[in-house]
């Protein structure tokens, strides 16, 4: 666990010192996204919610480097459906495909902008996942090796407006 624990920090300290600067974007795969945006639209045309929540929860669509298969608007159709939804079910879907989003964001690092953007948006998605299930393991753990990171880093510190959110949920920032 303890080796675990030290690989994950050395890549995310890594991905956070490497991307933090790093204000370029790539034109030449927005082609290819656009494409791969329309073919994973059409690949769920008449799925359910459920369907499409479950294929970004449980596959590797959004793995970057796996088939670079993640679609902007399929999440974001899929959390905005979620969120009309009262019921537990829906709820707990919807807590999962933050999660896996804030996994994605933060272990893949951006497609464009900067790392320090991607991993806070990694930490609005795991603040949203304690929101609706505050004993989530996996999200606190996120959060607390994100926080030690940057400790670690005096000239970089977590995003102003989410300082009160995380302290909210109980957690220790500088």
């Amino acid at each position: 666990m303890k080796i675990r624990t030290t690989v994950i920090f050395l890549a995310l300290s890594g991905l956070i010192l490497a991307g933090c600067s790093n204000k370029k974007s790539d034109n030449s795969s927005s082609n290819t996204g656009n494409n791969n945006t329309q073919a994973i639209a059409a690949r769920f045309k008449g799925k359910t919610l459920k369907q499409k929540a479950e294929y970004l929860i449980n596959s590797n669509n959004m793995d970057q480097n796996k088939n670079n298969d993640f679609s902007p608007a399929l999440y974001k159709q899929v959390v905005s459906q979620l969120k009309t939804k009262d019921d537990s079910a829906s709820q707990h879907l919807l807590a999962q495909v933050y999660l896996r989003h804030g996994m994605y964001k933060l272990y893949n690092g951006p497609v464009k902008g900067n790392m320090h953007e991607a991993v806070t948006e990694s930490l609005q998605d795991f603040i949203n996942v304690l929101n609706m299930e505050p004993h989530n393991k996996k999200a606190r753990a996120e959060i607390n090796q994100i926080l030690k990171i940057y400790k670690t880093m005096p000239n970089k510190s977590v995003a102003k407006e989410l300082v009160p959110k995380l302290q909210k949920l109980g957690f220790q920032v500088q």
